[in-house]
């Protein structure tokens, strides 16, 4: 069935969010990033799959009461899953991939990537092709080794720089705090160039990863959180506050998405 225009699927998940009562953020967050998407320049020149997915590559969801069998367990939101159909990618196709990170070392650009799960897991393919594994790691290697001038020059050959210069600014602009690390999500329609995209942000705005308290609106992601918990920042994402940093300004500007009252609006919506 196409359930609210996700597609014909099947498959939904049940998501708890036990961390966040609203059980807004992950959504509300999703909704913001693929308004971003959509407000990107380069848009049109994106895959044609990539822009039929439900959500532009991100997850969507709703919230709803659940019951079994007489019992009442809570509220859940109904969430699109980690699945081909979230980015409306075709599983028998090498080239395309949605990986997942899972930690703060080679998931942040620092170290070869093996796809295991460990450290990035693929969500699409039983059997990770062995041409992503090369494709990741060129990138990364990219990343480690490059030059600043090469860097800057040469950054399109592995990433969708305004897909990454986006990400950063929306990380930063909600508090997504592992959004820099353990918690990415890379696309590719090629097999080739690779771009950011969203899926958990359940500790979002402020909210400390356990719901225990909410982090000072003074709150330095990377620093504070990355580096201060877990001892490792993102080598791509710092890199490329540094070297893109006029660009990264210049997209700051003129973003509705993130003015107080479309985030308020947004809210109103999805609760």
């Amino acid at each position: 069935m196409n359930f609210k225009g996700w597609g014909a699927q099947y498959k939904f998940n049940l998501k708890a969010n036990w961390i966040d009562y609203s059980h807004a953020r992950n959504i509300v967050s999703a909704r913001l990033w693929s308004q971003m998407v959509e407000t990107r320049h380069d848009y049109d020149s994106l895959a044609e799959e990539f822009k039929n997915s439900p959500n532009n590559g991100a997850v969507d969801g709703f919230p709803i009461l659940v019951y079994c069998n007489g019992y009442y367990w809570g509220r859940y939101t109904w969430n699109i899953g980690k699945d081909a159909y979230l980015t409306n990618m075709d599983e028998t196709l090498d080239t395309h991939c949605l990986l997942c990170s899972e930690d703060y070392v080679s998931s942040c650009f620092r170290a070869t990537a093996v796809i295991d799960e460990t450290d990035w897991t693929d969500e699409l393919h039983k059997t990770v092709p062995t041409s992503i594994v090369t494709s990741l790691n060129s990138a990364i290697n990219f990343v480690m080794s490059s030059t600043d001038e090469d860097f800057v020059n040469n950054i399109g050959n592995y990433f969708n720089l305004p897909s990454l210069i986006d990400y950063y600014i929306w990380c930063y602009a909600i508090c997504h705090l592992d959004g820099l690390g353990k918690n990415q999500v890379l696309l590719t329609y090629d097999g080739v160039h690779w771009m950011a995209s969203a899926y958990d942000m359940d500790s979002t705005f402020g909210l400390y990863w356990d719901g225990s308290k909410f982090v000072s609106h003074q709150y330095k992601m990377q620093s504070e959180y990355e580096t201060g918990v877990h001892g490792s920042t993102n080598l791509l994402y710092e890199r490329l506050g540094v070297l893109f940093k006029d660009q990264i300004k210049e997209l700051c500007k003129n973003r509705s998405v993130f003015e107080e009252h479309e985030i308020i609006k947004m809210y109103k919506i999805r609760i």
